[in-house]
């Protein structure tokens, strides 16, 4: 059981996932194919709790500003205060930065507001939204915290894409999807074992299975109306 702690004031929001949050036009696949729905549904979409604007100026130096009425400025560090947010009340939270650069060029570090808590070695993967269209003005990185014993902030960087562009972060639109890893040790363990064998040393038992999901006609039988039946 994974839960999730609000610490910043401003209600950031985890909410379950859903193939049709997908809105770059009509995609047949969001009704028809199981395994894109799937994948498009295993975790929750994250929304940040403040507004802010980014301009890239290449290398190290990123600009900000809350709004068009406001001049862009430096930074190193953005504060709950400073995107017009009321101090944690839990410390020593109040000094955790909400938006950080990091010593890479074009990369900011955003605190979702959030801590989590989970069980023995429970793990989060943090990373960009699943079939979702991207306005190709920045790159979520992939993150894995392990929170059955990390309690920290749960935080995410960005790689800017475009240097001399506005870039808007805001609630309104969805920006980093977390993803439940209910076991990381029982995932590392499959993924040290080799994942192909040869087909020859499978039973007849595992042969006639694989045979039935080809139809007569030499095409491969529905998945879709096989998942769907099986929930």
């Amino acid at each position: 059981m994974l839960r999730f702690y609000n610490v910043l004031s401003g209600s950031p929001t985890l909410t379950p996932a859903s193939s049709k949050r997908n809105r770059f036009g009509y995609l047949r696949a969001n009704t028809k194919c199981e395994p894109y729905i799937t994948a498009s549904t295993l975790g929750w979409i994250g929304h940040l709790p403040f507004s802010l604007q980014l301009r890239w100026e290449r290398g190290l130096r990123i600009l900000w500003r809350l709004s068009t009425a406001d001049d862009f400025q430096e930074f190193d560090f953005l504060f709950a205060t400073d995107l017009k947010l009321e101090a944690p009340t839990l410390r020593p939270f109040d000094s955790v930065p909400v938006v950080a650069i990091a010593p890479e060029e074009g990369v900011v570090q955003f605190w979702t507001g959030l801590v989590g808590f989970g069980e023995n070695d429970a793990a989060i993967r943090v990373r960009s939204i699943p079939n979702y269209p991207t306005r190709f003005q920045y790159l979520v990185y992939d993150g894995v915290i392990e929170v059955g014993w990390w309690h920290g902030p749960i935080v995410f960087p960005i790689r800017l894409l475009r240097s001399d562009v506005t870039i808007t972060i805001s609630p309104d639109r969805p920006l980093y999807y977390v993803e439940p890893i209910p076991s990381l040790t029982a995932l590392r363990a499959a993924l040290h074992q080799s994942p192909i064998d040869d087909v020859r040393s499978l039973g007849p038992d595992e042969l006639e299975l694989m045979r039935a999901e080809i139809a007569p006609t030499g095409r491969a039988n529905s998945y879709a109306a096989r998942s769907r039946s099986r929930r």
